[in-house]
């Protein structure tokens, strides 16, 4: 699951052309609230980019949904909130999981290896065990077999 929030937060700073993007931070934020686990916050995003924004996201946010069966919330920061109240945020970058994945189409692999490992980024190297998934390549257990997040453009 951390691979995929990775994977998820790399995409939506993409798609965001290279925004600031994090997963909300339970140790900063103030108060709890149902679905804080999957909230992401989106910085220097001016108010009048906001509905596009989250428009486009939007079917993400379904896919995360049919997928991991969790709701995405946004959390937009303005430029001067940002400046404000998180300016570190600028200088913090965690390393894409996504730039090197190719190609983003699959077709479905012949034999039992099946997915796309979100370790080590191979295609067709995950085997089904109970009720998940393990790679021949790395050993890595994943939840899923990896496919929708490899797919992610």
């Amino acid at each position: 699951m951390v691979a995929e929030r990775d994977a998820i937060r790399d995409y939506v700073s993409r798609v965001t052309g290279g925004r600031p993007v994090r997963w909300l931070d339970a140790r900063i934020s103030k108060g709890d609230f149902d679905g804080r686990d999957w909230t992401l916050e989106i910085f220097d995003v001016p108010h009048r980019e906001h509905r596009a924004l989250h428009s486009r996201l939007w079917p993400l946010n379904r896919r995360v949904w049919q997928e991991l069966h969790q709701s995405l919330t946004l959390v937009f920061h303005t430029p001067e909130e940002t400046t404000r109240l998180y300016v570190w945020v600028r200088q913090e970058r965690p390393s894409g999981l996504l730039d090197s994945v190719s190609p983003r189409t699959f077709v479905s692999p012949p034999g039992s290896l099946t997915g796309f490992c979100l370790r080590c980024h191979q295609q067709r190297t995950l085997r089904s065990e109970g009720a998940g998934h393990r790679c021949a390549s790395c050993g890595n257990e994943q939840q899923t077999n990896g496919l929708w997040v490899a797919s992610l453009q």
